[in-house]
């Protein structure tokens, strides 16, 4: 039996090495098993003292915790019977609030309605107001009218006196300014992107310039912002607006810039021409080419029509016109054969022809080829909105007015270019063909002169007297 309980002591001793540990400096090592009962007696008592130092911490904080709830069960009671005292003093004030809207109301008659139509039109009013340029000028009446529309949203509230009187002068203000115009100091943001306070006018409620250029007042943020392009020159306003002291004749826009902007989206001519493309380019080139030489034919034609003329009134002296050069030829090559005579003139004559029809050929070709480039950049416009309908649908009309405006501009321009090169090229031919006129007359009178001469030889010769043995045979 003495084997088995040392056993279980060394067991016991090693246990207890593992809570001992901290103390293995001040303990010491044990020499005989008495030693070590004792030591292993000692820690044992110092395991159950603290032990039951933490029994008695752990119940006391129990008992401190049970303390806490109590306090605070006593607590909730106390809240849920103000909670109670509460909702049936909001009753009672709810009841009352009721009675007393009633007799409000029944005080009020005829004025809720005044009321109620007051708070309808505020809101609208405000928006109006903030989008006027006035409120440049008078950039507080937007806090006074957020507030004087709390005040009427508010369920029950009613508007103060000096409210509506306020609310009335700001109408008053508005409808005075719609009809003057007025300079005052004010930002302006330029197309660089620059802001600079500068005096600015304020054309009623319609309109601010300065400068003598229209200016763009954004209501989103309150300024003023200079326009990308400003309308035609009959739009335009003077800079001196207020220093003749003379009525000065302005354009007034009624919708507050809707109107302006509309006018600036009209393109003009270069815009127009821009949107033909190429083929535009190219029906604006041949209209050129068209037209200087058929200004320079009917200036040509002009000068040889006027010496051609002079010629044919003093065709005795041949000079250095197509007139003179034919009579000339004429006269070199002077024969009794009336047939030769008439091949020299020919001959003249065509040498004269491609000098006065020179060009006609040209325009003609020019005016029938103008509208065909311009049914060509129709087509062309045509499949670029075809293939902006493709990319993006047809729901923004704007991704396809590129190509329409393609299409229509070059028909335009090569319409507008074969009309008047059509109508040069007529007045060309017809002043060519006066010219051509006169010269035939002209050489054809040569010709019916030199067959007159040799008809009276012939006659001549058949009234020469006849040989004695004609007229012995005659007898």
């Amino acid at each position: 039996m003495r084997n088995p309980y040392l056993a279980s002591l060394m067991l016991g001793v090693f246990l207890f090495a593992g809570v001992a540990h901290g103390q293995e400096n001040e303990l010491q090592r044990p020499v005989s098993m008495s030693q070590l009962l004792d030591q292993v007696r000692a820690a044992a008592g110092e395991d159950r003292s603290a032990q039951e130092a933490r029994i008695n911490r752990f119940v006391q904080e129990r008992d401190q915790q049970a303390g806490r709830l109590e306090a605070l069960r006593t607590a909730v009671a106390e809240a849920r019977s103000k909670s109670e005292s509460l909702e049936q003093q909001f009753e009672e004030n709810e009841q009352n609030l009721v009675k007393l809207r009633a007799s409000r109301d029944e005080a009020l008659g005829d004025m809720q309605e005044l009321f109620g139509v007051l708070a309808n039109s505020s809101g609208q009013i405000r928006a109006t107001l903030k989008d006027s340029p006035t409120h440049l000028q008078f950039p507080e009446r937007d806090d006074f009218l957020q507030g004087f529309i709390q005040s009427l949203e508010v369920d029950g509230g009613l508007p103060d006196a000096g409210d509506i009187r306020r609310f009335w002068y700001e109408l008053h203000r508005e409808l005075m300014a719609s009809g003057n115009a007025q300079i005052f100091e004010a930002s302006v943001t330029s197309l660089s992107g620059d802001t600079v306070t500068r005096p600015v006018t304020r054309l009623g409620t319609f309109n601010v310039v300065s400068g003598g250029k229209y200016l763009q007042y954004l209501p989103a943020t309150g300024n003023l912002a200079e326009l990308a392009k400003q309308p035609g020159r009959q739009y335009q306003v003077p800079e001196d607006l207020f220093d003749g002291g003379q009525p000065v004749r302005v354009a007034l826009d009624p919708t507050r810039g809707q109107l302006l902007e509309m006018l600036l989206q009209v393109p003009d001519l270069s815009e127009r021409i821009r949107q033909g493309g190429v083929v535009g380019y190219v029906i604006l080139a041949l209209g050129a080419v068209g037209l200087l030489l058929a200004l320079e034919r009917l200036w040509v034609l002009g000068v040889l029509g006027s010496r051609v003329n002079r010629q044919a009134r003093n065709p005795g002296v041949p000079g250095k016109n197509p007139l003179g050069r034919i009579l000339a030829a004429a006269r070199n090559g002077q024969t009794s054969d009336a047939e030769a005579l008439e091949v020299a003139m020919g001959e003249a004559l065509l040498k004269e022809r491609p000098a006065i029809h020179r060009g006609l050929a040209l325009m003609k070709i020019i005016a029938t080829v103008a509208p065909l480039l311009g049914l060509l950049g129709t087509v062309v416009g045509m499949i670029l909105t075809f293939q902006s309908i493709t990319l993006f649908g047809n729901g923004d009309p704007k991704m396809m007015a590129g190509g329409i405006s393609q299409a229509l501009v070059t028909t335009v321009l090569g319409l507008a270019t074969a009309i008047p090169v059509l109508f040069m090229h007529t007045l060309v031919n017809a002043r060519a063909r006066s010219i051509w006129q006169v010269l035939e007359e002209q050489a054809a009178g040569v010709i019916a002169e030199s067959f007159r001469g040799s008809s009276q030889t012939r006659v001549k010769s058949s009234s020469a007297p006849a040989s004695p043995e004609l007229e012995l045979a005659a007898s």
